[in-house]
């Protein structure tokens, strides 16, 4: 389920994307338990948990199964994210409203929105009127949908766009709603910070890191990047057999040779990438393939699961790289 009007806007985000399932990113039109009390007095909604029920389609709806493989919440939605800090993000009927349900199936932050993503860092990145900004987990907007694009909360800080009369600005916003860094300093392309860096593109520059005071860490030479994950970041540049891409450390330090076609951030030890021919497999930080590239698509791993592609047909694997759900 994706955006469709800010839907290229919002690629810039997510430079090296898999082919990943409608249900782990924007949910359109369209666990958990009570946990805490906030300070204005709402409930906060979820837990901090890793995930226990996973997204799958099934005749054209979609449920959640747990790690063993059985649905535990039918398929009654129309669309539904993973769970993230205890709550899911669906839809009960296509191009209608999103709102977010607990691990036991109930809505506990009603449909209201356009889209959604998952909460991250205690915020969800939400639509409506075509504009974005972010609620708590009490279901509450604290930061005003008033940004044409808005990626994930993380490191304290999210980055977010407005479209200007002759480009697009990105740039960095605290939990406050707040312009961090220099507000006069606006990118043609930003990504989350990620343990403490950013990918950032300035006009006429390639791709650069810069730190949490702006300064930067990694100087601009790649065609894409994306995010810091367990020391190590996927870029793109020029390799003699041309656009590939490989893994750097903070440094800058290439330390998995650019080949792959595609590739994404670590997650629990492993990276989903793309080879020649156009399969995906998972390798290790040593750049090792773990799990053999047989699927058309995958997606990183969430407490033992990885969303998987068989064609059109999505599947779970665990880390080892034994289906758990078998694509259907």
């Amino acid at each position: 389920m994706r955006k469709s009007a800010v839907l290229m806007l919002c690629l810039a985000f997510c430079s090296c994307k898999s082919k990943q399932p409608n249900a782990t990113s924007r949910t359109d039109g369209k666990g958990g338990g009570v946990t805490a009390q906030a300070a204005g007095g709402g409930k906060i909604l979820g837990n901090d948990n890793p995930p226990s029920l996973f997204p799958v389609s099934i005749d054209g709806k979609y449920g959640y199964i747990d790690q063993k493989g059985k649905l535990v919440l039918k398929a009654d939605y129309a669309g539904g994210s993973r769970f993230s800090e205890g709550l899911a993000a669906v839809q009960l009927r296509k191009a209608e409203r999103v709102g977010f349900i607990d691990e036991t199936g109930n809505l506990v932050i009603p449909l209201q929105f356009d889209l959604a993503d998952p909460f991250a860092d205690g915020f969800a990145a939400v639509m409506k009127n075509r504009k974005w900004g972010y609620i708590d987990r009490t279901g509450q907007i604290v930061i005003p949908t008033t940004f044409d694009a808005a990626a994930h909360f993380a490191d304290g800080s999210a980055a977010v766009a407005s479209i200007m009369p002759t480009t697009t600005a990105f740039f960095f916003i605290n939990r406050k709603g707040e312009t961090l860094l220099d507000a006069k300093e606006k990118f043609d392309m930003a990504l989350p910070f990620g343990e403490g860096l950013a990918a950032v593109r300035t006009f006429g520059q390639m791709i650069r890191y810069i730190d949490q005071s702006g300064k930067t860490a990694i100087p601009p030479k790649y065609m894409a990047a994306a995010e810091f994950s367990q020391g190590l970041a996927p870029v793109q540049l020029h390799a003699p057999d041309g656009m590939r891409w490989g893994f750097i450390d903070k440094e800058g330090k290439m330390t998995i040779t650019p080949h792959f076609i595609t590739a994404t951030p670590f997650k629990e030890g492993l990276a989903a990438v793309q080879v020649l021919g156009g399969k995906w497999g998972y390798i290790n930080s040593k750049g090792s393939m773990i799990i053999n590239p047989k699927f058309d698509g995958a997606g990183p791993f969430y407490n033992g699961m990885a969303q998987v592609f068989a064609g059109d047909a999505m599947g779970y694997i665990n880390p080892s790289g034994k289906y758990v759900w078998e694509p259907k």
